[in-house]
């Protein structure tokens, strides 16, 4: 009976991969060697096409996600150290994006739905002029994302269930109700 093409893909396929076992040595050292000497046509022809390469790789990363997402897990998963300062750089170099991304992070977490969108924090400093939502404090020295109605509460993670306080005014409200949190401080709401 012959084979279909399945069982001979699957044959050739199993033949590659024994001699590459045990030719894996000579393999990755001729590998080694072709890649010396064509480094510079590799680097002129990357910079000549360089516009193509990375639509190509764009369009790919776009329309193979979960593969994307999986290499990028394994890679993670193979190189800890490296992806935490990575990562720990990344928030460094971020804080009002990694302030969004905490938030989209936490609101996932506990099923509250919605998203913040990129750059909200520096639309409310406008807004705000700069001031606490509460206590009108200038927020300069630094201030918390606050989600008006609490994610404990029902609320949403959207833009507008958000305000930006001082770190103390957003600590003592809490998961509290703003009507009430803003009545305790004399407000009348």
């Amino acid at each position: 009976m012959a084979m279909t093409k399945e069982e001979k893909r699957a044959k050739s396929a199993e033949a590659s991969r024994r001699y590459y076992t045990k030719n894996k040595g000579r393999i990755l050292a001729q590998d080694k060697i072709r890649h010396q000497k064509n480094k510079e046509k590799s680097q002129k022809r990357y910079q000549e096409n360089k516009e193509k390469i990375r639509e190509r790789h764009a369009r790919y990363r776009k329309e193979n996600p979960e593969k994307m997402k999986a290499c990028r897990k394994r890679w993670q998963k193979s190189n800890t150290e490296k992806s935490r300062a990575a990562t720990a750089r990344w928030y460094e170099k971020n804080p009002e994006k990694a302030k969004t991304v905490n938030h989209n992070n936490r609101a996932r977490r506990t099923s509250c739905g919605g998203r913040l969108s990129a750059g909200l924090a520096s639309r409310l400093l406008s807004f705000q002029k700069n001031k606490c939502a509460v206590c009108r404090k200038s927020l300069r020295g630094g201030y918390h994302m606050d989600h008006v109605i609490p994610l404990s509460r029902g609320g949403k993670n959207i833009d507008s269930n958000i305000q930006l306080t001082c770190p103390k005014c957003n600590q003592e409200k809490g998961p509290k109700n703003p009507i009430t949190f803003m009545q305790e401080r004399g407000f009348l709401l």
